[in-house]
């Protein structure tokens, strides 16, 4: 049997509850400031007033959870979480920031020049953002600003790991050499590929992965 007693295939071995290692563990304020920080920093190199994050893995990155719409990360001070409406979930999920609705795409530039009135220069993810979501931005959500790329600043500030990422690193590193190193055990002829990825995703999945890995394209899940 698999887990919730669905059997996968015949002969591999079981996948119990009790093999769920993994428990979800969401960064707090007091590893996310670090982030910013650098950031900020790396932003007024570039002479940024602030930037806007969209992408899914990003997102993750500066705000510790992919359930926010966007993120505003002003060039000085604290960012501004936006949210599908109602917001009340992700404000509890997040009671380190100020998580407000999420403005309508046409009225962007309007809610950003509240947050920081002289707003000029204002980074996009132009490695990944779509040309035709940056065209409808620029032409009328964020027409009047200067836009640049803050990608170079976000993949730079990510070279630095905290002791936090550094252990999910080799927590998840230590877990898929755990199911790797099962592999010969139940790899045999006649087996096809499919079965035996079904075996490394269902003991993968077992163990606290999500099914999915991301990459660095526009909200890129595999």
């Amino acid at each position: 049997m698999g887990v919730w007693g669905i059997t996968l295939f015949k002969g591999f071995p079981p996948i119990s509850d009790k093999d769920a290692t993994v428990t979800p563990e969401f960064p707090d304020r007091t590893e996310l400031k670090p982030r910013w920080d650098r950031l900020q920093t790396l932003m007024a190199e570039q002479s940024m007033d602030g930037a806007l994050f969209l992408q899914n893995v990003d997102l993750i990155y500066v705000s510790g959870t992919e359930q926010t719409g966007a993120m505003f990360l002003p060039v000085e001070g604290d960012p501004i979480i936006w949210g599908q409406a109602p917001v009340d979930r992700l404000a509890s999920m997040l009671p380190w920031a100020d998580v407000q609705p999420m403005p309508v795409w046409g009225r962007l530039g309007d809610a950003l020049k509240k947050i920081v009135p002289g707003l000029k220069v204002l980074g996009l993810e132009l490695d990944v953002l779509p040309v035709t979501m940056y065209q409808r931005l620029a032409a009328k959500g964020l027409a009047g600003f200067e836009l640049t790329d803050v990608s170079p600043a976000i993949r730079r500030a990510r070279m630095v790991k905290s002791d936090y990422e550094i252990r999910c690193i080799q927590t998840a590193a230590d877990l898929m050499a755990d199911i790797y190193a099962t592999v010969l055990d139940v790899l045999k002829p006649g087996m096809t590929e499919l079965e035996l990825d079904a075996y490394i995703t269902g003991q993968a999945r077992s163990r606290g992965h999500q099914g999915i890995i991301r990459g660095r394209a526009f909200n890129m899940e595999m």
